[in-house]
């Protein structure tokens, strides 16, 4: 009886997943304001930054000496899709596994139709943290890997030092 009345409580959760409808990336914030969306990659930020434990973003903009960005590269709207999804679509497994290290090498930016910066996603791909302005699912091992592909695709060649 216990495995019946599972399996039926299992379909039902099933047939009623396939009738979720996804949310248009244009309604959710940051994604909803954006014109364009950049990748910024830079060394571990810990180990240059006047203040490793602040924020990047002040003010509307980014808080450090943009000399040491190594690379800039504008996400295609395929692009933008993966990261949308990889943002608010793709979820953690129960068992991912966390580690303490914050070492960012890379930041998602995002800019309005006036070309200015309005939010942004620092990220670490090693150990898979973030800091955001923003709600988005949790970055994780499993996931951070995809986000490196990503970052591939779109042309990025720094990973780290």
């Amino acid at each position: 009886m216990f495995w019946k009345s599972n399996c039926l409580i299992f379909t039902c959760l099933f047939i009623l997943s396939g009738c979720v409808k996804r949310i248009p990336k244009e309604s959710i914030y940051p994604f909803s304001q954006a014109d364009k969306i950049e990748v910024i990659s830079y060394p571990d930020r810990m180990s240059w930054d006047k203040e490793p434990g602040s924020k990047i973003f002040v003010n509307e903009a980014l808080r450090f000496d943009e000399k040491n960005i190594k690379e800039r590269v504008i996400l295609n709207e395929e692009l933008v899709e993966k990261l949308y999804s990889f943002l608010f679509i793709e979820e953690c497994s129960l068992l991912s596994e966390t580690t303490r290290c914050y070492m960012p090498r890379h930041a998602i930016l995002f800019y309005d139709l006036d070309g200015d910066l309005y939010n942004y996603i620092e990220v670490c791909l090693e150990c898979a943290k973030s800091e955001a302005n923003f709600q988005h699912n949790k970055i994780c091992p499993e996931k951070a890997k995809n986000l490196k592909k990503i970052f591939k695709e779109a042309g990025i060649k720094y990973f780290s030092e």
